[in-house]
């Protein structure tokens, strides 16, 4: 993997957008690997094949890690 050159809230600025796009992503963020290096985290609703297939293992050198968190709901939300 490429080592990054530009800080990681950039790197997903300008990708989060497109990701949250995608239907099932429910929220995008920077988080860290097991390691404790900065990852840049995807959260989705249902880790399926077709949804693995359209997001990316790493962008601009940092590590991509998809998480299953189901719905998100505002806090307050009534459920």
């Amino acid at each position: 993997m490429a080592h990054p050159t530009r800080d990681i809230s950039a790197v997903l600025k300008d990708h989060a957008a497109g990701w949250m796009q995608i239907p099932g992503v429910t929220m995008v963020a920077e988080g860290q690997t097991e390691t404790g290096a900065p990852c840049l985290r995807i959260y989705v609703l249902e880790l399926t094949p077709q949804l693995r297939g359209r997001l990316p293992d790493a962008v601009e050198g940092y590590p991509v890690e998809i998480e299953e968190s189901g719905e998100i709901k505002p806090l307050g939300a009534g459920g």
